[in-house]
């Protein structure tokens, strides 16, 4: 006897009966693995040799009210966590002075209720892991350093032992630097735009759901873990790479910022690794990578107008020659900028208006 599963990812009277209760969609799919069926009062964790419509519409309305169920419990911790998270940060921001953030970190560390046993049980300790609030205040500073040695750099010309130009286009210089003796690059982008705000060129690579429909190479981005205490996140992040070479995926953790203070919007992301994302024979795992985002808007985050420096190195574990990743790079750097300037300025009013529904769900 074929267990449930295979019967109603298999069916089509499955699909007939599903779709007049819900959307029938790949996480549906996905999801429908974990049903319990239920006949005549009984729980079953596969279904009878022999199905018609009738039996078959009574497991699928089962199916979708478990599916509820689970949506609003899962909507309902979400909310606790993101609640306990905000009190934390207004701790921290309450004792915090400027140039003392390790310090005062540190100490509501200390204080916090949050048991560090739990997650070395857990084999991820988010006390060594999360994106800090010095982090983020370093990486706003460090732009300003960086916009300074740029300066510097087209001064003096070429001579530069450290930092090299490697595009230059109007709206868009790329700096590189060589980490090691296998020719692999540390990039730093300056960019400008004036026909998109900074709220949509931050939303739309911080809305996971979103980042499916414009980037053509995302195959997964799901978020494994959440930290109550920073807001970090760790995402699973599986990339399409040209045949035959075998896809990459990335574990890391990520943290956003928007500082109304200072007008400045932050992303840091970097490589690590988590318990329930080992790695498989499926993808190759890129184990190095970190990517630091800072936004300034001209004006404001709605208003159209503003700059960004993007810092980041991968190792995607490639065999190419170096001159053969340098010109992919020059190719493909510029083209997933356009990129991102064209999801943002594709977003409609009400897409805009979902996006910041969603993320001010996210915060509070």
């Amino acid at each position: 006897m074929a267990t449930g599963p295979y019967i109603i990812h298999k069916s089509s009277q499955f699909c007939a009966a599903v779709r007049s209760n819900v959307d029938f969609d790949n996480s549906v799919r996905k999801r429908i693995r974990e049903v319990t069926f239920c006949f005549n009062g009984v729980a079953m964790d596969t279904l009878p040799p022999r199905l018609n419509l009738k039996s078959l519409s009574t497991a699928v309305n089962a199916a979708c009210q478990q599916f509820r169920e689970k949506g609003v419990k899962y909507l309902i911790n979400k909310q606790d966590v993101n609640r306990a998270r905000k009190e934390l940060r207004g701790q921290f921001y309450s004792q915090a002075s400027e140039g003392d953030f390790k310090t005062c970190e540190n100490s509501i560390a200390e204080s916090s209720t949050f048991d560090v046993r739990l997650l070395d049980a857990a084999g991820f300790r988010w006390d060594e892991e999360r994106v800090t609030d010095y982090e983020l205040y370093r990486c706003k500073k460090n732009v300003i350093l960086d916009k300074k040695r740029k300066r510097r750099h087209k001064e003096k010309g070429t001579d530069n032992k450290e930092w090299e130009q490697f595009i230059n286009q109007k709206l868009l210089e790329v700096w590189r630097r060589p980490v090691d003796s296998s020719g692999l690059y540390e990039y730093k982008v300056f960019g400008t735009f004036y026909d998109i705000n900074a709220r949509s060129f931050y939303n739309i690579q911080v809305d996971n759901e979103y980042r499916a429909v414009w980037d053509q190479f995302a195959l997964k981005l799901d978020v494994v873990d959440l930290d109550p205490m920073s807001g970090s996140e760790v995402l699973h992040w599986v990339t399409k790479f040209p045949y035959p070479l075998r896809n990459r995926d990335y574990v890391f953790v990520r943290r956003g910022q928007v500082d109304q203070q200072s007008m400045t919007m932050v992303l840091i992301s970097r490589a690590t690794t988590h318990p329930l994302c080992p790695e498989n024979s499926d993808h190759v795992r890129v184990q190095s990578y970190n990517s630091r985002m800072v936004i300034l808007p001209h004006r404001t985050f709605d208003e159209d107008g503003f700059d960004f420096v993007l810092s980041y190195f991968d190792d995607p574990k490639t065999n190419f020659p170096s001159y053969c990743m340098n010109v992919l790079t020059s190719s493909n750097l510029p083209t997933f900028i356009n990129t991102l300037h064209s999801a943002a300025a594709g977003l409609s009013q009400q897409d805009q208006k979902c996006l910041a529904e969603r993320q001010e769900m996210v915060n509070h």
